[in-house]
């Protein structure tokens, strides 16, 4: 899998925080990651998932694949949602495709069926492992949600940088100790001082993040019942409660903003009622 790695900035009192992003090295061990979280003293109740067997068994049958070897969906039959290997034979001038194994999940169990042993063994020595590992895209997934659950906010609309608050930044400092001590992650700190081009690009970062809650909730409201509904009121409370603790973090007023997202949280809260 291609590397990547964390990064992670550590900031003096008097900064606004830290701008903060990630590459990440190969894969991550569940039981290394866990360890390493435990001993920076962090909850972990935050530590991210196993990968579900779904994943881990499309992951198991393409890591079986070869320049003449092809894993693909099964849409039908016995196996239907499961995943077959493919082998590809060229050596005639002719493309020829035959199926070698099949397999899927039964009961949370591989269930395979192929005549050739040794890439079966293969096949179900990979799930096992694979199980028990981050790839590089849950590892990616879960800083995301850490990011967002600690306050920050995304620096460019693809997302990959963030700012993270003052307050959170210890926590940071400790995932990437935590991070560090699984693999080849590299640590770097770049501070946020409150200048004026950061808080700039701070500001537009949540006005962002706070106006595609408002598009994707206004399109939702008359066509999403109760529950959602009042799922979407939480999002609108909590993105309340960022727009107040960035503008006392950088000293500045987004009173339209506010304004905005309250309404559209009055508007929520009718729709429920009506609903």
């Amino acid at each position: 899998m291609k590397n990547e790695n964390v990064n992670v900035i550590a900031v003096e009192s008097e900064n606004a925080g830290a701008v903060a992003y990630w590459r990440l090295s190969g894969d991550t061990v569940l039981a290394d990651l866990a360890s390493a979280w435990q001993a920076q003293g962090l909850d972990t109740a935050l530590l991210p998932p196993n990968p579900s067997a779904e994943v881990t068994l499309r992951r198991a049958l393409v890591d079986q694949e070869s320049a003449l070897r092809k894993a693909i969906k099964i849409k039908g039959g016995d196996f239907k949602g499961g995943w077959a290997l493919v082998a590809v034979d060229t050596s005639d001038g002719h493309v020829k495709i035959e199926e070698v194994l099949r397999a899927k999940l039964t009961g949370g169990r591989v269930e395979i069926d192929s005549a050739h042993s040794v890439l079966a063994e293969g096949v179900e020595a990979s799930f096992k492992t694979l199980s028990r590992v981050l790839a590089t895209a849950d590892v990616s997934s879960w800083l995301i949600k850490l990011a967002q659950d600690k306050a920050a906010v995304s620096l460019r609309e693809s997302g990959g940088v963030y700012f993270v608050p003052r307050v959170h930044v210890d926590f940071w400092a400790k995932v990437a100790k935590a991070l560090g001590a699984c693999g080849d992650h590299r640590i770097f700190r770049i501070p946020a001082m409150k200048a004026a081009e950061a808080v700039e690009a701070i500001l537009d970062g949540v006005a962002q993040e706070a106006m595609r809650l408002v598009s994707d909730v206004e399109a939702d409201i008359g066509e999403v019942g109760v529950r959602a509904l009042q799922e979407r009121q939480r999002r609108c409370d909590a993105m309340l409660i960022k727009i107040r603790e960035y503008e006392e973090l950088l000293g500045v007023k987004m009173i339209a903003l506010h304004e905005r997202v309250a309404g559209l949280a009055v508007n929520v809260a009718a729709a429920a009622l009506a609903a």
